[in-house]
């Protein structure tokens, strides 16, 4: 097979941020060799400067280290040891730092050098050589080396200003090819090219045969492909029309789009790469059928402006950067109908399904506004509170409520002059708010935009409306009045709309609703009969109760079928086939079926059978979010195998102490034996969990305890309590080995006679969990288990684009062993065995990888109960790959 390597090094150089030094030049030499395999083995190099006039002092940062590059994928190369390789003077590892007498080099941490220049000091040069791992790989990734000049010996804050000259001279084998994003001339094994006014330099050198194409309009932009993709550029310069009205000028020179399969998608200063799935089949998925691809275009060219050429004041800021990409990534998508969906549309003008980049940023809310109702991002001096990774989309609806209220000429004004003024700089919330007031007193003094602003960042609530009430009485032949009562919990203003037949539609004469009260009436006249009355009739705005907030009655899309829309607007019910085999178990075979409206509420269903036996059993549960109250309603009722018919209702309340979570829930139920009289109990439920913690090193714990008591409703009912406890712990020593160890008890308080589904099946995966695949265990009174795994790799060889992941492929080892009573060598059982963990997927452009769905094959070697051993091997499987 044909070995290809490829790198990207990322050079960033800028002048001094301020004092009275006039910047210099920095020349940056570096150099690849290859071993005798042909495989990448050093990168050396050496770094001169050299300054146009003296300063007291003047000192150049080399961050050597940049950890979010750092991936399992890819292998990050960097300067090892630095603070005792430069203080010693000496060889150490892998490594060797050149010390020159005639300035300073002081470490700071791990990841950053600061070299110090003393006074009529003009010139020095720093001498690095890195050896790089050997190792037969199809591809290279080396961490960013970027210096840059600053006239105060402070740690970095404002790493982007522009620079007056640099030089770059990059050796590298003669085969290999460089793209860059800037103007690079090359000659076999070497490659020169100086940087002016942007700061950056960024390329990939690669052994790849790329096919590039040179554009003109509306920036200069070079595309390279490694197959025929005509509509790329296309989709690419209509996101940057939209992109360039909202933001202003694009802010670099030129513009470099590189679809890879060896390159993870990123976007650097001039550079887009873009991910190219190595699976066939999901190759052609993401360019025929979706639009995905072009989604995550969108947002990694909207990075151009925020992220690299306006960064997060702190990491603290990073919601206010992504919020405003995400924003543009609705605006770009919205404004090119044929990308806005996520499904395609084919030849012949139908799409397989309707979901839209507004709907996706919808559901995207409700998962953070399920999970953290109470997120602020700011307080009331706008520094940043919030970390949570989806804070960023609060920031994009506050975004999408301005641009509704200040009207899109004044909207797009404010948001280029905020993007202009801000550029090679970075941005904090205060700046954003500043320039949103000062802006809103200049051209709207007759609006309360920055009130807006304030309260969706600082408020912990969400905007709120919902109608209460609807009458439509007819004037006349052609008119029609229209009483509308309305909830408004937020002091913010909504618009509403009317909708009749024929797509007949019209928003209400006062547009924005004048009266803030909590209750408020409006009446409106319309030449046409209403069918239904709805808040913010467009969704450009998201108030939390988007349920009820139409008077319209909700359809139902069936998926698969006819179904073509996800949507709040409609229920959707998607179903799926299954088949699986439990320990103790005949092979099973169903259908899971569930209904929702995004994540507010759904509906979850599950009709399954054994054909061997002519059994069945099902589920039905209903889950519904109170976020208001940080808790969960679930309601549900199944039958199972063994005849055991339960219905429960519970509450769990969602609490967070110290950064963590966890829950407490309560649970009434009723039990029954069906068929059987005098089976039938009520009983209380009360639990503690607590989902994951992270301890010292890779390891992670969870615990799960609940306590279940019955009630004495008749005198024949007998009582009972029924406690387990499930604590479990998760180690990954190192990223390809993984270890769990779960321990379970159970303890049951009764008299004889009580039902059989109170006692303890020793291998209910959902409790004990013994893998001890035989249908003739008795339940118990009391068990305590434990059970150990080792998950590996397992590669298995297939073709490169083949849906099964091999990279995700596990190969397991378990041991489990339980009591019925303590330390009790007679009432002893065990399982050990391997099981096969096969995911099915693929590449997904910027997301890396998705797994479809999981092959779980388990084969037990070995079982002991009471005392009897058997060594006949079962097979147990299950298509979730849950076993």
């Amino acid at each position: 097979m044909k070995h290809t390597f490829t790198f990207l090094i990322l050079v960033f150089l800028t002048k001094p941020l301020c004092g009275a030094s006039s910047g210099g030049k920095i020349a940056l030499t570096v150099q690849l060799t290859e071993d005798n395999n042909g495989q990448p083995s050093k990168i050396s190099g050496s770094l001169h400067i050299q300054l146009d006039s003296p300063t007291d002092t003047l000192c150049v940062f080399l961050p050597l280290n940049d950890p979010s590059f750092s991936t399992k994928h890819y292998i990050p190369t960097r300067l090892k040891d630095i603070e005792k390789s430069i203080e010693g003077n000496t060889n150490k590892g892998t490594t060797r730092i050149f010390e020159d007498p005639s300035y300073r080099v002081v470490p700071i941490g791990r990841s950053l050098v600061r070299i110090e220049f003393k006074h009529a000091q003009e010139q020095a040069t720093l001498l690095f050589e890195t050896s790089l791992v050997p190792a037969a790989r199809d591809e290279w990734f080396i961490e960013h080396f970027y210096p840059y000049l600053k006239d105060d010996c402070a740690s970095p804050s404002s790493p982007i200003t522009r620079p007056n000259a640099q030089k770059l001279v990059l050796k590298t084998p003669i085969t290999w090819q460089a793209l860059s994003a800037h103007s690079v001339r090359t000659k076999p094994g070497h490659l020169e090219a100086s940087i002016f006014g942007a700061g950056h330099l960024s390329f990939i050198l690669t052994k790849i045969n790329y096919t590039s194409k040179e554009y003109k309009e509306p920036i200069p932009t070079k595309l390279y492909t490694q197959g025929q993709e005509p509509e790329v550029f296309a989709t690419l310069s209509r996101f940057l029309t939209s992109h360039i009205d909202l933001f202003g000028p694009y802010p670099f020179p030129s513009l470099t789009l590189i679809e890879s399969v060896s390159l993870p998608t990123l976007s650097r200063p001039g550079l887009l790469i873009l991910n190219r799935p190595r699976q066939k089949i999901f190759e052609s998925l993401q360019n025929d059928v979706l639009n995905w691809k072009y989604w995550i275009l969108s947002s990694m060219l909207a990075h151009q402006w925020y992220g690299n050429a306006i960064d997060a004041a702190s990491p603290s800021d990073a919601w206010l950067i992504e919020g405003m990409i995400e924003f543009a990534t609705l605006l770009s998508t919205s404004q090119s109908p044929r990308r806005s969906n996520l499904f395609n549309t084919w030849d012949h003008g139908y799409s397989f399904l309707d979901f839209t980049y507004l709907q996706y940023q919808n559901l995207t809310a409700q998962l953070l506004y399920r999970d953290h109702p109470f997120l602020r991002l700011t307080n009331t001096s706008l520094e940043s509170i919030s970390t949570h990774k989806l804070a960023y989309i609060k920031h994009a609806l506050a975004l999408r409520y301005l641009k509704t209220l200040m009207g899109d000429e004044h909207f797009f004004a404010f948001t280029r002059e905020l993007t202009q003024h801000h550029i090679l700089h970075s941005l904090n919330p205060k700046e954003f708010h500043d320039t949103l007031e000062r802006f809103a007193r200049q051209r709207l003094a007759d609006r309360e935009v920055s009130k807006a602003l304030t309260r969706w960042w600082v408020s912990k609530d969400w905007l709120n409306a919902s109608i209460l009430d609807v009458k439509t009485t007819a004037i006349d032949e052609h008119h029609w009045l229209t009483a509308l009562q309305f909830n408004n919990e937020s002091d913010l203003s909504f618009p509403i709309g009317v909708f009749g037949k024929n797509g007949q539609q019209q928003k209400i004469q006062t547009g924005i609703l004048p009266d803030r009260q909590s209750r408020s009436r409006v009446e409106f006249l319309s030449d046409f009969e209403p069918l239904y009355v709805k808040v913010d009739p467009q969704n450009k705005i998201f108030d939390v109760d988007r349920f009820n907030n139409s008077t319209q009655t909700p359809a139902m899309e069936v998926i698969p079928g006819p179904g073509r829309t996800f949507s709040d607007e409609k229920y959707t019910t998607v179903w799926m086939p299954f088949a699986l085999r439990s320990p103790g178990e005949q092979t099973s075979v169903g259908l899971r079926a569930g209904t929702f409206r995004y994540v507010h509420s759904w509906l979850h269903m599950k009709l399954e059978g054994k054909p061997e036996e002519g059994t069945s059993a099902y589920h039905l549960e209903f889950q519904k979010k109170l976020p208001l109250l940080q808790s969960q309603l679930k309601i549900d009722h199944s039958l199972n195998y063994f005849g055991d018919q339960i219905t429960s209702t519970g509450l769990q309340r969602e609490l967070e102490w110290r950064d963590q979570s966890f829950q407490l829930l309560a649970k009434l139920s009723q039990r029954r034996i069906v068929g059987q009289e005098n089976t039938a109990y009520q009983s209380v439920t009360v639990g503690f969990n607590i989902p994951n913690v992270d301890l010292i090193g890779n390891c992670s714990h969870s615990l799960l305890t609940s306590s279940e008591s019955s009630l004495r409703l008749t005198e024949a009912a007998a009582p009972y309590q029924r406690i387990l406890i499930n604590p479990s712990l998760t180690c990954k020593p190192v990223p390809e080995l993984q270890t769990n160890l779960r321990l379970f008890a159970g303890r049951l308080f009764a008299p004889d006679g009580v039902p059989a589904y109170t006692l303890f099946r020793v291998n209910d995966l959902n409790e004990a969990g013994l893998r001890i695949d035989s249908a003739h265990l008795a339940p118990e009174r009391n068990v305590n288990a434990a059970s150990l795994e080792l998950l590996t790799p397992f590669p298995i060889v297939f073709i490169p684009d083949s849906i099964f992941l091999v990279r995700k492929m596990k190969f397991k080892l378990f041991y489990d062993i339980g009591y019925a009573e303590p330390w009790d060598p007679l009432t002893r059982m065990r399982a050990a065995g391997t099981s096969l963990i096969l995911p099915l997927g693929g590449d997904v452009i910027g997301a890396g990888t998705l797994i479809l769905s999981q092959f779980s094959v388990t084969s037990v070697f070995y079982t002991e109960y009471y005392g009897d051993v058997s060594r006949t091997p079962r097979i147990l499987f299950d298509i979730s790959g849950t076993l």
